[in-house]
This record gives C-alpha cells, structure tokens and sequence, in this order.
C-alpha cells in the first residue's frame, strides 16, 4: 500500500477545484488581456490569473514531488522483487547446471562386472 495514496487524492481533489474555479468577469479578462500587452504582470493581476496560479502552483509541485516518490518506491520494489526472483532461480537451478555440466563418470563393462564379482 502507498502512504502517499491518501494525500495525493487529496492533492488531486483541490487541484480540480483549483482549475474549476470561475474566472473573473467578461470585463476584467478583456482589461486584463489589454494590459498584458504592455505589462504581462498587472495583466495577470487584473486578470485574476496570477492570483489563480499562486493556488495551483504549490498544488502541483507537491503533486510531482510526491509522485516521484511513489515511482522510486514502486521502482525499488520492483527490483527488490527481481532480485529476490533471480537468487531463487539460481538456488533451483545452480545445482541442476553443474550437474549437467559435470556429469558422473560413466561406468564400464569391467567396473559393472567387478561391482557383481
């Protein structure tokens, strides 16, 4: 289970509400947009966009950090569970190998007749 499950639901959740929520009136985007031109920075202000980013912004860093995490937890797990398959894979067939490769000296007719005699 991810500890980090929990948060970035709840992360996701105020993002959405973040992007959902209603932007200035007609008339502010217009002035906004006009003044932009000349000074980006007041256009956003007017606008309501700067004050709209400065929410989402923190939102979606912590997001990606935490998502980062998670995948560097899911990667070590998945290597830790590689690697645990590998040594089982060597136990079970390491000693099959060298038997394969080292295989008992064959017996002769002489050897058979002197095991009987």
């Amino acid at each position: 289970m991810n500890p980090y499950s929990a948060r970035l639901t709840e992360l996701g959740g105020q993002l959405q509400s973040a992007y959902a929520a209603p932007h200035a009136g007609t008339f502010r985007q217009v002035l906004g947009a006009l003044l932009s031109r000349r000074n980006s920075a007041l256009g956003g202000i007017v606008s309501g966009e700067t004050q709209r980013e400065r929410k989402i912004e923190p939102l979606q860093q912590e997001y990606g950090l935490l998502t980062n995490i998670a995948a560097a937890q899911r990667a070590q797990q998945t290597a830790d569970v590689t690697n645990k398959l590998h040594e089982a894979q060597t136990e079970f067939y390491g000693p099959k190998t060298q038997a394969l490769l080292n295989p008992p000296p064959k017996q002769t007719q002489k050897s058979k007749l002197s095991k009987i005699c």
